[in-house]
């Protein structure tokens, strides 16, 4: 359970990351996009978490990489659909 909740952990720090290093290639200021996207990169990290519980991305069990590779991979792109609906 522990690991689990450090992959959350690590994963929430990867998505937030990314949205950081997408803002400093933007050329406003970047209190403009925190004040402008938080609402919906909020929408975004719930959808990510949920959609990533809910297809066993942060389950450890197996010893094959295939199949835990190819359920972080149905995950993001299931997380990314889904939102990218919702926006």
């Amino acid at each position: 359970m522990a690991l689990r909740i450090w992959l959350i952990i690590i994963d929430l720090i990867l998505v937030v990351a990314a949205f950081c290093i997408s803002i400093a290639f933007k050329p406003s200021n970047i209190e403009y996009y925190f004040n402008n996207y938080y609402y919906p990169f909020s929408i975004f990290i719930v959808g990510w978490i949920a959609i990533s519980l809910l297809f066993s991305k942060y389950n450890t069990k197996g010893k094959d990489f295939a199949p835990v590779a190819q359920r972080i991979l149905l995950s993001n792109v299931s997380s990314l659909a889904l939102v990218t609906i919702l926006m």
